[in-house]
Order: structure tokens, then C-alpha cells, then sequence
């Protein structure tokens, strides 16, 4: 018997960059598309996309901002909530005054729980649901931001020669910056083997509770699916 197949989350199959995708940053916002396009794609009879992660501008595109537009959440609102810039010397961590119930794991987890409600019962599925989170930057609404605190989170910091079994891009990368690689294209690479150059042993605890409260609203986001699917 056919299956019937769905996508919810976050795709990234195709570059972000590249004018000729169908995920092109570029064409996130352009709502009349996304709002007619719902599949195929990629093997998937249907499909609900975004790409970016939390306060990226591009995060706020795709069929997430149709969500977003049809639950009272304005462009300018989505201008002023979706606005995160890095540097190479500033990652922005903490609090994101984003109302929960517009919280992109709100609409990975809402989005598969209506297509479990309105599909076809008589037909076997499969459906993939991706949700984002954690990722930089790591910001998240309250309570979660503080949920945990960073003296209470555990530090392992860099081990000397903990890279020296992986790709020698690690190492470069800890010693040197991006700079040091002999290729890069600025994004997809390891770049956890540097992040110690954006900060020290504070700004990781920090980073490191948001992130918590972070898996903690996507485990809840989560945990609603389940329980939809222990439902059929």
C-alpha cells in the first residue's frame, strides 16, 4: 500500500543562497507562493518549511511566516523579533521576547499535530518532523531563559589534544580562526572546535543554561506529538 509522506521543520535541502532554489532566503517572504505551494517536494506528498534558526531574519519565512501572519503577528512585529546580526565578536544569548505561542517549535509541533488530525486514516504514513532548536543564537522566551542557572551547569571547557584525532581543520580552526583553514565558505564547517574565541568560562555557563531551556521547550513541543500519535 502507498505510504502517504510529510515534511513539517526545517528542510535545508537545498542551498539558501542559491537564487534558482526553492529554499532561497531571498524568496522566504514572498507569502503568496508559500501559501499555494504545499508539495511534492523531495519525495514528500506534503510539506510545512522554514529554514534559519530562532532570530535569524530568513528564520521568519517560508510557510512559517504564513503561520506566523495568520496568528496576529505583523510584518513589523516579524522585523522586530526575527532581527539577529552576528559578528565575529558577538553571539547574542539569553532572552527573545517572542511570545511563546509564536515560537517556531510551536509551529513544528501545531503543524504535524493538524496533519495527524486531517489525514487520510485509511493509509499508512510517514512523517518527518525537524524541528530547529538548539542552535546559535541562543535566545528563547521566559521562563525558559532562566530556567537554568549558569553556576549550576556543568563546564567542561577544552581538553589539550582533544582535537588531535579528529580532521585537522579542528585544530586550526581552535588555534586559528576560520582564517586559519586553508578552504572555508564561511558556514559548514566545525565550527564548535572555535568557539572558545567568542568568549570564555561565563559566557559558556550562559550559553550553555539557555540552551537547556531551549531543549526544554522543544521536549514539551515534542512531547505533544507523541502524545498525538499514541491517540490514532
Amino acid at each position: 500500500m502507498e505510504y502517504d509522506t510529510y515534511f513539517v521543520g526545517k528542510a535545508h535541502f537545498q542551498q539558501l543562497s542559491d537564487p534558482v532554489s526553492a529554499e532561497y532566503s531571498g524568496r522566504a517572504d514572498q507569502e503568496v507562493f508559500w501559501k499555494e505551494f504545499q508539495g511534492p517536494y523531495y519525495g514528500f506528498d506534503k510539506v510545512q518549511l522554514y529554514n534559519g534558526h530562532t532570530k535569524y531574519p530568513f528564520t521568519a519565512g517560508m510557510h512559517y511566516r504564513v503561520w506566523l501572519k495568520e496568528r496576529g503577528c505583523s510584518d513589523q512585529k516579524i522585523e522586530e523579533l526575527f532581527n539577529y546580526k552576528p559578528t565575529d565578536s558577538f553571539r547574542e544569548h539569553g532572552t527573545w521576547k517572542i511570545r511563546r505561542e509564536w515560537h517556531p517549535s510551536v509551529f513544528t509541533s501545531e503543524t504535524a499535530i493538524a496533519y495527524l488530525e486531517e489525514r487520510d486514516a485509511s493509509k499508512p504514513f510517514a512523517m518527518w518532523v525537524s524541528f530547529s532548536d538548539p542552535h546559535d543564537p541562543h535566545v528563547v522566551p521566559e521562563p525558559y531563559a532562566n530556567t537554568y542557572k549558569p553556576e549550576e551547569v556543568d563546564y567542561l571547557g577544552y581538553k589539550e589534544g582533544e582535537h588531535d584525532k579528529r580532521p585537522d581543520c579542528y585544530n586550526q580552526l581552535y588555534y586559528g580562526g576560520i582564517e586559519a583553514l586553508p578552504f572555508h565558505d564561511g558556514i559548514g564547517v566545525p565550527s564548535a572546535a572555535s568557539a572558545h574565541l567568542f568568549g570564555d568560562e561565563q559566557y559558556f555557563r550562559e550559553i550553555t543554561a539557555v540552551h537547556h531551556g531551549m531543549m526544554k521547550l522543544m521536549d514539551e513541543e515534542i512531547g505533544k506529538v507523541l502524545d498525538k500519535l499514541k491517540e490514532l
